[in-house]
């Protein structure tokens, strides 16, 4: 079984190496009902992806104490309180859920709607819809241990190919490698992946003078009791997966490539 440790790394039984969650990227998404379950995006790097800045947010479920609240919600308004926030470390919540919001509609809630957000975060799935007229959210954000398992709802379903993007941009600059943006043919086929339950393992990147190339899998429809057996049983599960692959840059031109 794998073991997690504190600085966010799995310690795997099977073989003498280590995984950081962020360092991998595994997304199963389900079109009918807008949902991307994911293992290795951190709520940090879900909130520099999104086409348009979150700026209201009820907190569902989590251990922050902010200055506003309504009915029986905890409520982050207005971009200064949102950054703030974001220097939470949101991993050590257990299970952190939110939703956004338009200014001011939180208060009108009634008691359905409250009802079923409370049921949203603590079920993780909806009792109708994760999306509420309401408050006109986006998003519906749910996660156990940040960065570990993730369940979102996007009321738009192909703002998820900014995520994922920008999940590869920013680890390549971090890396400290100079590479063109993701171009929208590219984003919108790894969206489509993710139908197939996409795995993008960072951590294969390789690198030369005119080339940057990152390893991909297709894992189907496999289903995880845990994301620990994906950590754990990470080399028998690709090398089982349906399809291999790699995202790889050439000459300022991005592509994905079948092995």
């Amino acid at each position: 079984m794998a073991r997690k440790q504190s600085d966010g790394y799995f310690q795997l039984s099977r073989r003498e190496n280590r995984i950081k969650m962020r360092d991998i990227f595994y997304c199963k998404s389900t079109t009918e009902e807008h949902k991307f379950v994911y293992t290795g995006l951190e709520f940090y790097e879900f909130m520099r992806a999104v086409r348009t800045p979150i700026e209201n947010i009820i907190l569902l479920e989590g251990n922050f104490v902010g200055e506003h609240s309504a009915h029986c919600f905890e409520v982050l308004k207005g971009k200064q309180e949102i950054q703030e926030f974001q220097k939470e470390s949101v991993k050590e919540y257990g299970n952190f859920c939110f939703v956004d919001c338009k200014p001011e509609t939180e208060q009108l809630l009634n008691a359905q709607e409250i009802a079923e957000l409370l049921y949203l975060s603590h079920m993780f799935q909806p009792m109708s819809s994760p999306f509420f007229s309401t408050i006109d959210n986006h998003y519906a954000y749910l996660a156990h241990d940040d960065g570990y398992f993730g369940q979102l709802y996007c009321k738009q379903f192909h703002d998820f190919s900014e995520i994922i993007t920008s999940k590869i941009e920013w680890y390549l600059k971090e890396q400290g490698k100079h590479a063109e943006p993701i171009d929208s043919k590219i984003k919108d086929s790894l969206l489509e992946m993710t139908k197939d339950g996409l795995l993008i393992d960072l951590r294969s990147m390789t690198c030369s003078s005119n080339q940057i190339s990152i390893d991909l899998f297709l894992l189907g429809n496999e289903t995880f009791a845990s994301m620990d057996d994906l950590y754990n049983h990470y080399d028998v599960i690709i090398s089982q997966c349906s399809w291999k692959g790699r995202l790889q840059l050439k000459q300022d031109k991005w592509s994905i490539k079948r092995n």
